[in-house]
Formats: structure tokens, sequence, C-alpha cells
């Protein structure tokens, strides 16, 4: 689906709390891997384990946030960070100096040096300079509630860093009574439903496209954000952005990349 007012690509299913909690607790562990791989047979163990843990990734992304933190003035003022959904807080730029927290639901393990909880709880009352939601507003339900409930851990002069794919692949598709008898008729021809599945995959990250009878489906994301449509998103929930940049990589019907984002409170 496709947000008239912004442009924002959604999926229309919508997981309960419940769901959410059960697919990101214990996440990329062996139990996730097992379910993933059982349906789509090309998600290998190595791509799950190096998710997050990449030296070079880390590197790049530290580097990347530090540079954007420096070049908008606002690296000297941060004296305190959390990290949301951070996995063990590795992506926060190793130089900063300050009190570094990250909070995780999967039971990772935090780095040294790196506080880490588990319970908002612990986070009640508590503020931070900087606040990062990496790679999370893709997986939220709801993104405007899910900005308004990070702002209480915001300092009042305390800025946002919202890291989000860029995924903006063209879609060849067909009329949507046709398209969703053709879904309908491959849910029952599961061998021919996954090379469906990984063709369109194939396609869709390489090509940036979506052929005609491809699949485009969820296996975690559920909102596509572009630059309008994650500036949107800002305004409506009462931030003001500081700084976006799209990088990303061109394909022949479509752009992969990453959108980065510095914003505060109006």
């Amino acid at each position: 689906m496709v947000c008239g007012a912004c442009g924002l690509r959604f999926t229309g299913m919508r997981l309960s709390d419940t769901e959410v909690t059960r697919l990101y607790s214990g996440y990329r562990g062996e139990a996730y891997f097992r379910c993933r791989h059982q349906h789509e047979p090309w998600y290998t163990l190595s791509s799950n384990c190096s998710r997050g843990g990449d030296p070079r990734e880390i590197h790049q992304r530290q580097a990347e946030l530090e540079r954007l933190l420096r070049d908008s003035g606002i690296w000297p003022t941060i004296d305190s960070v959390l990290d949301y959904g951070g996995d063990r807080g590795q992506f926060i730029p190793a130089e900063l100096a300050a009190e570094k927290w990250v909070f995780e639901i999967s039971g990772a393990q935090p780095m040294e040096g790196v506080h880490g909880t588990a319970d908002l709880e612990s986070l009640h009352g508590r503020t931070f300079a900087l606040l990062m939601a990496c790679h999370i507003f893709e997986h939220v339900m709801d993104p405007k509630a899910f900005l308004a409930e990070l702002a209480q851990y915001l300092a009042p002069a305390g800025t946002i860093y919202i890291e989000v794919p860029l995924e903006l692949p063209a879609i060849l598709s067909l009329a949507p009574a046709l398209t969703n008898r053709w879904y309908s008729w491959l849910e029952n021809h599961v061998p021919l439903l996954r090379a469906v599945d990984f063709v369109s995959t194939a396609s869709r990250t390489q090509l940036g496209f979506l052929p005609p009878f491809g699949l485009l489906k969820s296996s975690e994301h559920v909102n596509f954000f572009d630059v309008r449509s994650l500036s949107h998103l800002l305004e409506c929930a009462g931030f003001t952005c500081l700084r976006m940049e799209a990088d990303s990589v061109l394909r022949p019907a479509g752009r992969i990349g990453v959108l980065r984002c510095l914003a505060k409170r109006m």
C-alpha cells in the first residue's frame, strides 16, 4: 500500500504486540534462523550471524554517525546516549565521550562500557542527549506513536538520530484482482512459491524492480520510507529535521540504500 499524503509504502499486514514480542525476542537466534530458513532456503546461517556483527559494517556505521554529528555541531554537547533496539550497543560511535546505554529485548549482551537493559521501566525518568533509533522504524506497526514514545527519553535540547533502509523498487504489478488470484494459487504450490520468492527477492534487491507475477512479501519490514515520508513523520510528531542524507545506489529501476536523519523537537 502507498500513503496518498506522504508516499510511505507499507504492508497492510500489521502484527499485534504479542506477535512483535515473539518475533524480536531471541532475534536472529537459533529458533529465528531455523524458522526463516525453512521458508527461505537462501537465507543462510552466515548471513544471519553476520547481521550486526561484521566489523567493517560496525566501523562504517559508527564513522557515518560521528561525521554527521560533528558536521552538525552536536558532537561536543552529547554527554549521554541511548541506542534503542541497538543490539549490543556496537553502533554507538566508539569515540563518543558519553554515558552509553542500549535498550534491547533480544537478550544480546551489551559491549564493554555500555549499560544494557531489556526493561524500559529501568529507564523511567531518565533522558538522554542523543537517542539512536537505527533500523527500527521499518519494523514498528505505528511509527508516529512509536516516535512519541521515544520522545520521553529525549532531553529537552536532545537530538534523535534515525536510520532506516531506503528500499524503493519499481513495482511492475498486474491488476489487483489478477494478482490476488495468482498469490492464492501460489500458496498451494509451495515449491513454486519459494522459487518465485527467490527470483522476486533477487530482482528487487539487485535490479531495483519487482517483475509482473513477482512476490512482494514481508519478512520483517512493514514500512518503506523515503525522504518525503520520513520528513512527514517527523513533522507530524512535532520534530524538526536538522539534517537528512540519502546514501543510496541507483539500480536499473530503483534505489537501494539507507536514510540518515538528525532531528530535534520543535
